[in-house]
Order: structure tokens, then C-alpha cells, then sequence
């Protein structure tokens, strides 16, 4: 697909395949298998939120769109979700179970496995099973991506089956208000620590230095708020897989990080 900035009022064809791609249509795997669960109305975002479409018709094999935000380009690879359908992803693949079996074969062990929107508890029982099924006893860790209004909702019980959660904040922001994710992530690094996991905060946390090398105040105020939750991890997607800076950027975290670390220490001190 060529990168295609759209404006607002812009009608598009959303489909599983599409022969020849232009700016009146965008295509998307699997859309076919999710189209029971859309209503019109809905939207479709992508780019974390960035660009939305709402639902305007639903065909078989396709769906007819309008643009209702624009903030930047839709290009190949680009993220995509539909934040307001009552979508329960597969928490595994045929092709996923594939690899897996194709990396124990080949005598790789991950150490940890981590899976997309996770919205009940069942999914993750899932992948821990297919873990022992495809390694025996095995220390494999799980981590489970929080992207949902559901995820939230049934957070408490998807920590029972996992070593780990994250705080996937690109889509989460799309499903909830502005708001409400500090908040969120916050309530959800004080879950883990109380209970001994692992935590992790992902998605858009240096995006404007990755590509400029200019740091700007809220994306330092983010990182700061992030070290003194205490979070374990911090995960960069962007920032390290498609942007001008990649090591500057790591590089600059790492070094916030000691110094704020350093700071919490001198205050409770």
C-alpha cells in the first residue's frame, strides 16, 4: 500500500483484498472475519488512533467508510483496531502455533511470550497450555497486553494466568478517553508490584525526539511519571522500528532514567 494522507469527509473501502490500491481504498487482512461483529457507526482507527474512519456500511467482504480524523498518513504496516466493536480476538493463530513448534524444533526456548488485546483470562489459560503442549515443563513467562475497555474490565483475573502485563497505551488510548490513561496506567504498575509481576508501559513515549532529537516537555514529564510509578520495563516500538534516531533515543532514556532513579533515591534518603 502507498502512503496516503486523508482528509477529513474522505469516503473509503475497507476489504480483506483488493487488486489495486488507491486512495479510495486501504486493505486489511482478516477484515472478513470480523465483519459479524461491526456495526454501523463504529470506527476503525489506525496509527494508534490518529486516523479514524466511522462504519457508514457493512458488505460481505467489505466495509464503506468516512474519514473523521486525519492527524497523519496511512501507510503499509500501519496499526489498525476497532475500538467500539464487541471483537474477541484468537489469542493464537494457526501460524502463530506454527513458529512456536518451529522454534522448539530448531532447540529455542523463549523466555517470555507475549499476547496482543487480551480481554479474558481463558486466553491466556490458552497460550499456557500450547506452551506445555508444545515444551513440556517449561519456564516460559507470560506477558498480556492491556488494549481494552474489556482488558481493564477483567484485569484482576488475567494476572492469575501470567508473569507479566503491559501497558499497550497505542490502542488502549483509542478504546478509552485521554484522561483516563495515566490514570489507568498507574492503578495497573501498582497491580503488579502489589502482586509480584512484572510490568511493562508501552507505545509513544519518546516518538517526537526519535524523529526530531528534540525532547519535548510532556514526552520527559511521561518518562519521569513512568520511572516513579516504578515500572519494571519500558518497551519503544516507533521510537527503535521506524524513526530517524533509534540509538540516540534509547540512549537518551537510559540516561533520564539514572538520573531520575537517582533523584527518588536522594529524596527518600
Amino acid at each position: 500500500m502507498k502512503e496516503i494522507k486523508y482528509q477529513i469527509g474522505d469516503k473509503v473501502r475497507i476489504e480483506d483484498r483488493i487488486s489495486s490500491y488507491d486512495n479510495k481504498c486501504i486493505p486489511l487482512p482478516h477484515l472478513s472475519q470480523f465483519i459479524p461483529s461491526l456495526n454501523k457507526g463504529e470506527r476503525i482507527t489506525f496509527r494508534d488512533g490518529q486516523v479514524v474512519f466511522e462504519i457508514k456500511n457493512i458488505n460481505s467482504g467489505y466495509i464503506l467508510c468516512e474519514c473523521i480524523q486525519a492527524e497523519t498518513t496511512i501507510k503499509k504496516m500501519s496499526s489498525s483496531l476497532f475500538p467500539d466493536s464487541r471483537i474477541v480476538y484468537d489469542s493464537l493463530e494457526d501460524e502463530d502455533i506454527f513458529y512456536l513448534k518451529k522454534m522448539c524444533k530448531l532447540g529455542l526456548i523463549p523466555e517470555w511470550i507475549a499476547v496482543s488485546f487480551v480481554e479474558q483470562d481463558y486466553q491466556m489459560e490458552e497460550v499456557r497450555n500450547i506452551c506445555s503442549e508444545v515444551w513440556g515443563n517449561n519456564n516460559i513467562k507470560l506477558m498480556a497486553k492491556i488494549e481494552s475497555k474489556n482488558g481493564i474490565k477483567n484485569l484482576d483475573d488475567i494476572m492469575k494466568w501470567v508473569e507479566g502485563i503491559m501497558v499497550a497505551r497505542g490502542d488502549l488510548m483509542s478504546s478509552i478517553t485521554p484522561y483516563e490513561l495515566p490514570d489507568l496506567q498507574n492503578i495497573i504498575v501498582k497491580k503488579c508490584n502489589a502482586e509480584g509481576l512484572v510490568s511493562c508501559v508501552a507505545t509513544g513515549i519518546f516518538t517526537q525526539f526519535a524523529n526530531s532529537k528534540f525532547c519535548s516537555k510532556a514526552e520527559i514529564a511521561d518518562l519521569y511519571l513512568i520511572i516513579k510509578e516504578q515500572a519494571d520495563y519500558i518497551m519503544l516500538s516507533q521510537e527503535t522500528g521506524n524513526s530517524k534516531y533509534p540509538f540516540e533515543c534509547v540512549e537518551m532514556i537510559n540516561r533520564a532514567k539514572d538520573y531520575f532513579e537517582s533523584r527518588f533515591n536522594s529524596y527518600y534518603d
